[in-house]
């Protein structure tokens, strides 16, 4: 859902009746039926089909819905002229998993990415699973681990391949990106060794796979950090293990980052979960830190250990999970112009390359009214960022207020749409009714005009008309 190069997308959680005294509801310009069936089948115990769709739109601003199915016949629908009363859809049906996978099921997981010159989209379809929870046989062997990858050519509009990565290698791969026309990378876990059962947890495998012919290419071990040093020991001693580190990653890697063009594992790692380069120190540095230890922490080769664990923690090893889910982990994102927009709670700001401010605001209003935790029983409040579309000078923003502590039911949820430039407020989407994650929100454009695209379940398309901001 980052493929307009013009709006920016954040994730607010307000209660409703706030919002709306502050925002005019948004208008609604269409609502399509998408030609999907209402499959009501299921992957596993907690896992509808309807609930793992995704979305992207591509650079000819035409919407893909990737809408998977319990019976097996997963669609990828397309949807043109939306904006108009004459829209065109169109359906394929691609490879996709069936309720006949869960016995034994653990999660799944599903992403729709376009090349960046919009010839191709790729489909991934991650499964696992585990084996029963209470009397598991002594020698009981889990069923392997596997991404269906299935390419399609946007402009013939039929499948070029698809594959099992089961078939390439027994890796359970838990994160993929498009780097390029060319290459896609994948990152993931190796199967548990029976000698050392532990060892596997800090071992990345990484590999790439050429488009549109999903044939392997380079592949590497990287690891993360798993020696720990004596409590008190300083803070140099950190650094110089996680700088050991790295250099080992990046040469044991060498083959894969000069295909990827990226500098280090640890830029790779970032592409693959998070879609962009890894944030400036300077600006990391500002959130996480008053401004004694901020300073204190600037002349060192790399960030604290805390921030680290943290960042893999949120985001990495879980495919797109981190965008559905909020923490307390600041939120990041690079737009294409390479500008960084954050929120940390309570301070939207917009910030250059290096991390530098050029533009930051407090809005209690947009912000939760200032409250970013009502109690248990009330709801919590944060802030997630998804894509930007500078050009437009709009701010997109999923909304959510959420029982405990982001842990229980959805109170409420909306799209709020604000000014870049003086942040102030355009309007909002109400979604309340959809308490799940069920609905999926995408930027599109068209004759000039800024565009909302909300696709609840897979099944229904509603477009809603941005004001012009000029």
């Amino acid at each position: 859902m980052k493929n307009h190069p013009l709006l920016l997308i954040a994730v607010f959680i307000i209660s409703a009746s706030r919002l709306v005294s502050g925002q005019a509801p948004l208008d609604l310009v269409n609502e399509i039926k998408l030609p999907v069936p209402p499959s009501l089948g299921s992957f596993g115990w907690e896992t509808p089909s309807k609930e793992v769709f995704t979305i992207a739109v591509a650079p000819d601003q035409s919407l893909l819905v990737l809408d998977p199915d319990a019976t097996g016949n997963w669609r990828l629908v397309r949807v043109k002229k939306w904006w108009t009363h004459e829209p065109v859809s169109e359906v394929l049906n691609i490879s996709g998993w069936s309720g006949a996978d869960k016995k034994d099921y653990l999660r799944m997981n599903v992403e729709l990415q376009i090349t960046p010159d919009g010839r191709y989209a790729v489909a991934f379809a991650a499964a696992a699973w585990d084996g029963p929870f209470f009397f598991r046989p002594k020698h009981y062997v889990p069923r392997q681990p596997d991404t269906i990858i299935t390419v399609i050519d946007l402009v013939s509009w039929q499948i070029v391949k698809s594959i099992h990565t089961s078939v390439m290698e027994a890796t359970e791969f838990r994160g993929a990106r498009i780097l390029n026309n060319q290459w896609i990378a994948l990152q993931g876990f190796y199967p548990e060794p029976t000698d050392n059962p532990y060892e596997h947890l800090y071992d990345r495998g990484n590999r790439l796979i050429s488009i549109p012919d999903l044939k392997a290419g380079s592949e590497c071990t990287s690891k993360r950090p798993s020696a720990l040093l004596e409590p008190n020991a300083p803070a140099s001693a950190w650094i110089e293990m996680l700088a050991k580190l790295d250099r080992q990653n990046d040469d044991a890697c060498a083959d894969v980052l000069k295909v990827s063009g990226l500098g280090s594992v640890e830029l790779l790692e970032s592409h693959i979960y998070k879609g962009f380069d890894f944030e400036p120190k300077d600006l990391v540095l500002h959130g996480n830190f008053n401004s004694v230890i901020a300073k204190e922490e600037q002349n060192k080769s790399r960030l604290p250990i805390e921030r680290v664990e943290g960042e893999q923690f949120d985001y990495y090893d879980h495919w797109n999970q981190a965008a559905y889910e909020m923490s307390a982990i600041p939120s990041f994102f690079e737009s294409p112009s390479h500008l960084w927009y954050v929120f940390d709670y309570p301070v939207l700001g917009i910030y250059n390359a290096d991390g530098h401010t050029l533009k930051e605001q407090s809005d209690p209003h947009l912000l939760c009214n200032g409250d970013k935790h009502h109690g248990l029983n009330q709801g919590a409040c944060n802030c997630h960022l998804e894509d930007v579309a500078e050009k437009q000078d709009t701010l997109l923003t999923y909304c959510r207020v959420q029982r405990g502590d982001f842990d229980g039911g959805f109170l409420s949820q909306w799209l709020s749409v604000t000014r870049i430039d003086d942040l102030s407020d355009v309007g909002f989407i109400d979604l309340t009714k959809d308490r799940s994650w069920g609905t999926n929100e995408a930027l599109g454009s068209a004759e000039g005009r800024a565009y909302i695209l909300s696709v609840a379940l897979g099944q229904t398309l509603r477009v809603y008309a941005i004001p012009d901001q000029h």
